[in-house]
């Protein structure tokens, strides 16, 4: 993986899983940062971050894939529990590449979301009943 072909994904079309259901106006953004600071307070923010990871876990049950450091070094994470362990340090980014699928995930656990570049239809139907069942919402970035 290097940046030529992350440069393809994003052209190919972006997709966010989010916990709002569409993007907010600028205006809204200090709203925003504020209800983030606030489930962050709340406690609240390590749920959302586990649905994160529930659906991310799920999801590479169907696929193969390769993950990547932010920095697209490959990192061997194929066990489940290797995987869980890396996304719990909330400072870890990663890449995740479904290359037969040719599409890219974008996880920042530091954000209470993660993007999906050029989803196929076989992505989409096993990642779209899953992001429902979590309660958060799949939209057009």
């Amino acid at each position: 993986m290097n940046a030529k072909e992350i440069d393809y994904y994003e052209r190919k079309g972006k997709f966010i899983v989010d916990y709002l259901p569409k993007e907010v106006s600028d205006e809204k953004k200090v709203y925003v940062r504020n209800l983030e600071e606030l489930i962050l307070i709340e406690g609240q923010v390590f749920e959302e971050k586990n649905k994160i990871r529930r659906i991310i876990l799920k999801l590479l049950s169907y696929f193969n894939f390769d993950v990547y450091s932010d920095r697209l070094e490959r990192i061997n994470l194929k066990e489940p529990r290797d995987l869980l362990n890396y996304m719990e340090d909330d400072r870890n980014k990663l890449g995740i590449h479904l290359e037969r699928e040719r599409c890219f995930i974008e996880l920042d656990l530091e954000r209470l979301s993660f993007m999906v570049y050029n989803p196929s239809s076989q992505v989409k139907d096993i990642l779209l009943p899953l992001v429902r069942a979590e309660g958060l919402f799949y939209r057009k970035a």
